[in-house]
């Protein structure tokens, strides 16, 4: 048995249909099944039985799925060694990030990081689940209060929570005094981690709850299109025209912005430059972050301080 039959047998594990292997490895439907079916063939036991919600691993399958995993892990390990020493300002950098700081804070400022390292491959991974890094993502710039401790890194700011009504809304809803009184968002979904979701439900009628999402940008839409109050990140709400700031930062509901990278890749040339860039961009635009109003536009670019220069 080679690596691409455990590769494969995984994918199968993982997915729990050919279908979804078939998408992770980028292959046909029929190359994973003739591939099982000779796996299975060469060694003379049955790893999945088939059902129709799927492939469910048989005890043989579970055996060798352990054995996988481990083989994966310690492969995952060198690599990322290897990768460690790695001085040149080339190749691939994924990063795991969540979809409100992409399209508030990011995704303008990655243009100024391609320019000047140019040959760095930015792939971009989008995960409103807690921050972790699988096998295949560089570096998380992700919000949390409870980072991995199995990664390294710093918390380069807090981002700050207030509450907010559209325009719309508030015209009908002018009594500010007692929000408890009001129609609310509800954050959903992996977001009932957050201190938000738990002072939402700590502090209001839960049928005061008139819609649910699992998304901070499905949040301020519905907050937008006047469903009623919500508690928003300032730096992704302040900027909105739509939307009326009703109350104060709560600071007791700050989650920090943490950026983060495996222990092995620390010192990785693409992966230091990128941490160093990530901490002038966030330095840049602290004020915003942490609900100061009048701060920054965190989508105006910015000129890199010291740029790395390319070992060839």
């Amino acid at each position: 048995m080679d690596w691409d039959d455990l590769r494969l047998f995984r994918a199968v594990a993982e997915g729990g249909s050919l279908s979804a292997a078939a998408t992770t490895l980028d292959v046909s439907h029929t190359t994973v099944f003739r591939r099982l079916n000779a796996l299975e063939k060469s060694l003379g036991v049955r790893l999945f039985d088939r059902h129709r919600s799927g492939y469910l691993l048989t005890a043989s399958g579970e055996e060798l799925a352990e054995t996988a995993s481990d083989v994966a892990g310690r492969i995952d390990a060198v690599s990322r060694r290897i990768q460690g020493r790695d001085v040149r300002l080339r190749g691939p950098l994924r990063v795991v990030t969540r979809d409100t700081l992409l399209q508030r804070l990011l995704t303008p400022q990655l243009a100024t990081f391609r320019e000047s390292y140019p040959l760095v491959e930015l792939e971009l991974i989008i995960s409103n689940q807690p921050p972790s890094l699988n096998r295949e993502a560089h570096v998380a710039v992700s919000p949390t209060n409870t980072p991995d401790e199995q990664l390294v890194g710093r918390r380069a700011a807090s981002i700050a929570f207030a509450v907010y009504g559209a325009h719309n809304y508030l015209a009908l809803n002018a009594e500010l005094d007692d929000l408890t009184t009001h129609d609310w968002i509800e954050p959903s979904g992996a977001l009932v981690l957050t201190p938000p979701y738990e002072w939402i439900t700590t502090n209001l009628d839960p049928a005061r709850t008139v819609f649910r999402v699992n998304t901070y940008m499905g949040v301020l839409d519905a907050c937008r299109a006047g469903m009623g109050l919500a508690l928003l990140p300032c730096f992704l709400a302040d900027g909105d025209p739509d939307l009326v700031r009703v109350a104060p930062p709560n600071r007791d509901l700050d989650i920090g912005l943490w950026v983060l990278t495996h222990e092995e890749l620390r010192h990785t040339a693409r992966v230091r430059a990128f941490l160093d860039f990530m901490a002038q961009t966030i330095e840049r635009v602290r004020p915003t972050l942490e609900g100061e109003e009048a701060a920054v536009d965190p989508l105006a670019p910015f000129v890199i301080d010291d740029v790395i220069e390319i070992v060839v």
